[in-house]
């Protein structure tokens, strides 16, 4: 029917700013966009705690603590009724993309800057396809010189879909900015 729920995840590190995203924008991939307001549903923390520890996000949404903020918001994409009718008959693929500025600055192994991701969804060829669900918070906290195996546990039990990976380049304002990470040592194809 080519009405979609969006979920969108965001993982703030609570020593950096606060989040208040309030819209992202939803484009053509060969032309037109259009900015589209979603609701905040929750924040929780997810940092790993012991059962006796106090939270890390402590108070929530401030640059307080050293944990983790899972902030989940959504919103309803009806390509049905305006604004998004306008991009009904897309011959590419749709973007949904957000971000914000800027990147937590006590991260000082990856990019530095704003923050931007996106997905595409092809509703001419998949109108009623389902995005893979992450079985696993997708955080890790890891301690020096010990082995780490990292599993966000992504599956697609709706619609089988095959999954991949690969690494990327960080986005910065935009899909079309490629950030490079601080210092010489890093890029994204070697990112430790």
């Amino acid at each position: 029917s080519l009405r979609f729920e969006v979920t969108i995840n965001y993982y703030r590190d609570c020593r950096g700013i606060p989040f208040n995203i309030g819209s992202f924008t939803v484009r053509c991939s060969n032309g037109g966009s259009q900015t589209v307001s979603m609701t905040r549903q929750s924040i929780k923390e997810i940092t790993p705690l012991c059962a006796t520890a106090s939270a890390k996000c402590n108070p929530q949404n401030q640059s307080a603590g050293d944990g983790v903020e899972q902030h989940t918001y959504t919103a309803i994409l009806d390509f049905n009724r305006a604004p998004l009718s306008s991009l009904k008959n897309c011959t590419g693929k749709i973007v949904i993309e957000t971000g914000q500025c800027c990147r937590n600055g006590a991260i000082n192994t990856g990019a530095t800057g704003d923050f931007t991701t996106y997905a595409e969804i092809d509703i001419s060829k998949a109108p009623c396809n389902s995005s893979p669900s992450l079985t696993s918070e997708p955080i890790a906290i890891l301690c020096c010189n010990q082995p780490f195996f990292f599993n966000n546990g992504a599956s697609d039990i709706t619609d089988f879909d095959s999954l991949s990976y690969s690494w990327a380049p960080p986005k910065g304002s935009s899909i079309n900015q490629n950030l490079n990470y601080s210092g010489n040592n890093y890029a994204y194809n070697h990112p430790f």
